[in-house]
């Protein structure tokens, strides 16, 4: 296990074409393209999923974009991306709406 793991930009190429890290304890930023999005997700304790999503706290873009919508298309890709990520961690996950 990297104990470092907020220090690790995983990064995807075209055609995916996004960025997620950890910057915090418990906070990611998503980009794709020239905009970001920081949200939290929560770490857990034992017994249940090591993460937990919580959709209603992806809320805006960052500046300058935080006048372009964030539709509920863009929240399921970045929850899709991010549970994806965490699949290939190996870690287990919650998805809350």
């Amino acid at each position: 296990m990297n104990l470092f793991g907020w220090l690790i930009v995983r990064k995807h190429p075209p055609p995916l074409g996004y960025s997620l890290q950890k910057i915090g304890r418990d906070e990611y930023e998503y980009r794709e393209g020239d905009r970001s999005i920081r949200y939290q997700v929560d770490m857990e304790s034992k017994p249940g999923p090591d993460r937990r999503i919580h959709k209603v706290l992806i809320q805006k873009w960052e500046p300058p974009h935080e006048n372009d919508p964030l539709t509920n298309e863009d929240r399921d890709r970045i929850v899709a991306r991010t549970c994806a990520d965490f699949e290939r961690q190996g870690l287990t996950y919650a998805i809350e709406e």
